[in-house]
């Protein structure tokens, strides 16, 4: 049995996902079946891989889960508190539009020195009052927006 589990990074970011919503206290197989059922219609077949793991596995990616969980719980606290994150609150189009602007920035190389100038360069194509929106914000400020879209958290509106 090994004591690590494989997923693709499409499937790893599903089960980062369905796991949100799921305790991670409380029986092991409880967490399986819940994390199984909500996988089940997005991804049938990891819906299914997951529900034939057995304890073991299950424990590897719970302990994963945790130390990920303790390890944002004590980073962006700090940040937000030092950073202002606060105030940028983003509605989810506008989530949406700096989300797809990320992704282009991360497959491109540009001359712009900075991740903030790359970013807001893509944004004002197509949101250029968003763009502005954005240019209120520190460099720090922008990377923490990148760090939180790629985990799937939005900031409220």
């Amino acid at each position: 049995m090994s004591d690590h589990l494989c997923f693709t990074h499409d499937e790893y970011h599903a089960v980062r996902r369905a796991s949100r919503a799921l305790p991670t206290t409380g029986p092991v197989r409880a967490f399986q079946h819940a994390l199984a059922d909500s996988l089940l219609l997005t991804h049938a077949l990891l819906a299914a891989r997951v529900a034939g793991w057995c304890e073991k596995q299950v424990c590897i990616l719970l302990d994963h889960l945790t130390e990920q969980e303790n390890a944002r719980a004590t980073v962006p606290a700090a940040r937000s508190a030092s950073e202002g994150q606060s105030e940028c609150r983003l509605t989810f189009e506008e989530w949406r539009a700096v989300s797809n602007a990320c992704a282009v920035v991360a497959l491109h190389d540009s001359p712009l020195p900075t991740f903030k100038g790359r970013l807001l360069q893509e944004v004002a194509h197509a949101e250029p009052r968003l763009a502005a929106k954005l240019s209120r914000l520190s460099e720090n400020q922008v990377v923490a927006l990148y760090e939180q879209i790629k985990a799937g958290k939005r900031w409220t509106a």
